[in-house]
């Protein structure tokens, strides 16, 4: 039954992301053709930062949150929903007014890293309470409303001949603020909610899960790393392998998520059995992979223009990489589920750093081919990492339990 379970949890989250990420990427490739390498490679710069900046503000607390309410009544969830949710909702204008202020001073590269934040940090957030309930359907509804709010503006852009390197950063905000607002008219405060002390207190509660969501986000600078240490033009290629590719890796988000509410209660290997159902999930999610990263001289040029052709190993080296994370996110999954948040920060954070570190030394090396690399090794090294850890604790847990 718990094989089940998970696996209708992976199921019901993939569907979710799916809608969402398929949105997204006919957005990216929208916006790729119409601007081209070099422009691309600056507004997704901007975008990776604001990124960045969105999960710091974030910090952990849309996962704190899952766990959290997954163990409360459905009333109880609804409030404390709400009340993290218009905390946040403070926070986030507070950033598009900043935002708004930087615009007016001529200070446009900032502006959009502001609004790019708040979308994001708003998007990180707004499923929660969805997922933590299983709702799937919701969740769906929730995602498929963002991104189409995404790609809406997007196609508005370049139909009416007016995209800019200003455009995937400003809708990404828009469109995740607006999501997060129509999810609070659902899910209402509590009495006990105090606005900003909300936050601070979500901040405390959320900080082991923050240091290990800070990893994974300062990745997200390494566009614009390798925009620094080769040029906006291989900083365009890679973003076209880092950030168009990522959507293919939603069966990685939608088994963690799907792990998260019931890893408490896995005390053994086989409580992790996907039944036939799973195993068949992960092989056409593999066999996929295998094909698009053959298959890639072929489809990459046709969706992104030929300007794009040197992005073409960067975009199989990447493929490649999103295999390696599946096992990374559900490793680190479990250790938050067995209280070893505190490890898994660690180790992620330790590993974002050091691959920071090694894109810029590939990327001025041997440009977006070598910075792929050096994501795909690290990646490679933290899962070793994490999967001895892993089974190091069950071991303990299956000893302990009763």
């Amino acid at each position: 039954m718990k094989a089940l379970g998970l696996t209708r949890g992976i199921i019901g989250v993939s569907t979710a992301n799916g809608l969402g990420s398929l949105m997204t990427v006919g957005a990216l490739v929208i916006a790729t053709r119409g601007l081209g390498p070099e422009v691309w490679g600056f507004s997704a710069a901007a975008w990776a930062a604001g990124q960045f900046f969105g999960g710091l503000v974030n910090f952990g607390v849309s996962t704190e949150r899952i766990r959290s309410l997954a163990g409360m009544s459905e009333a109880e969830a609804s409030q404390a929903f709400g009340s993290v949710v218009a905390a946040r909702l403070l926070l986030l204008l507070l950033l598009i007014l900043a935002g708004v202020i930087l615009l007016a001073a001529g200070a446009n590269f900032l502006a959009l890293v502001l609004f790019a934040a708040a979308g994001s940090s708003a998007s990180l957030l707004s499923t929660a309470h969805a997922y933590a309930r299983r709702n799937y359907r919701a969740a769906t509804v929730i995602l498929g409303g963002e991104k189409g709010i995404f790609l809406l503006i997007v196609a508005s852009a370049s139909f009416t001949e007016s995209l800019t390197v200003h455009t995937v950063p400003v809708a990404a905000g828009m469109a995740g603020v607006i999501m997060l607002i129509s999810v609070l008219v659902v899910h209402k405060p509590g009495s006990s909610w105090s606005g900003f002390q909300e936050v601070w207190r979500q901040y405390r509660r959320s900080a082991n899960f923050g240091w290990a969501s800070l990893g994974p986000s300062i990745l997200l600078l390494d566009v614009l790393v390798v925009g620094l240490f080769a040029s906006e033009t291989q900083a365009g290629f890679f973003a076209v392998a880092s950030r168009l590719t990522s959507p293919l890796s939603l069966l990685t988000t939608a088994a963690a998520t799907a792990l998260l509410p019931v890893a408490a209660s896995i005390t053994s290997w086989e409580s992790l059995r996907l039944g036939s159902r799973g195993a068949a999930v992960l092989s056409v999610f593999g066999f996929g992979l295998v094909s698009l990263a053959l298959l890639a001289p072929l489809w990459v040029p046709r969706a992104f223009g030929s300007p794009f052709e040197g992005a073409i190993p960067a975009i199989q080296i990447y493929l490649a990489n999103a295999a390696v994370i599946v096992v990374t996110r559900i490793s680190v999954t479990l250790l938050q589920g067995w209280n070893q948040e505190r490890f898994a920060a660690q180790a992620v954070m330790f590993q974002c750093l050091a691959t920071l570190l090694l894109v810029a030394v590939g990327a001025y090396v041997a440009g977006a081919i070598g910075a792929a690399v050096a994501v795909l090794w690290s990646n490679i090294i933290l899962s070793c990492i994490l999967v001895r850890k892993a089974r190091q604790t069950l071991a303990l847990r299956a000893k302990s339990a009763p």
